[in-house]
C-alpha cells in the first residue's frame, strides 16, 4: 500500500525489492491515482499520453513485475473511472498514490510457470 502522494512505480519496485519478488502480476486494486500520466489509445487510432492532475478511482488493473538483473520492468495497466459513469484504460507512465490507493501483487516462482 504505497502512502499517499508517493510514487506508484517507485513504491512498487521497493515492494518487490522488500519482498524477493523476482517476477509477479498485478491482480486487484482499489483507491485512486492522482497527477498521473497514461499512453493510450485515441479515438483515432493512435497511441497519447495523457496526464491528468485531479484524484480517479482506480476500478482495475493488470500487467507484470519483473526483475531483469538488478533493475525491475513494470507493465502496469490500469483502468479508471471519471465523472459521467465513464472509465478508459492506459498504461501507468507516472502517477502518485492518492486516498487509501492498495494494488495487489501476486508473487510467482519462475519455476512455477507453463506455457501453452
Amino acid at each position: 500500500k504505497p502512502r499517499s502522494g508517493t510514487d506508484v512505480l517507485e513504491s512498487l519496485k521497493e515492494f518487490a525489492e522488500e519482498n524477493e519478488i523476482d517476477y509477479g502480476f498485478f491482480e486487484n486494486a482499489s483507491g485512486k491515482l492522482a497527477n498521473f500520466e497514461v499512453s493510450a489509445f485515441s479515438g483515432s487510432g493512435s497511441i497519447e499520453n495523457k496526464y491528468f492532475k485531479e484524484p480517479h478511482d482506480v476500478l482495475n488493473v493488470s500487467g507484470k513485475i519483473q526483475r531483469k538483473g538488478s533493475e525491475y520492468e513494470i507493465a502496469l495497466k490500469v483502468r479508471v473511472g471519471r465523472s459521467g459513469l465513464s472509465a478508459f484504460s492506459g498504461v501507468l507512465i507516472q502517477g502518485k498514490a492518492s486516498e487509501g490507493l492498495e494494488i495487489n501483487i501476486r508473487k510467482v516462482k519462475m519455476g512455477n510457470i507453463i506455457e501453452a
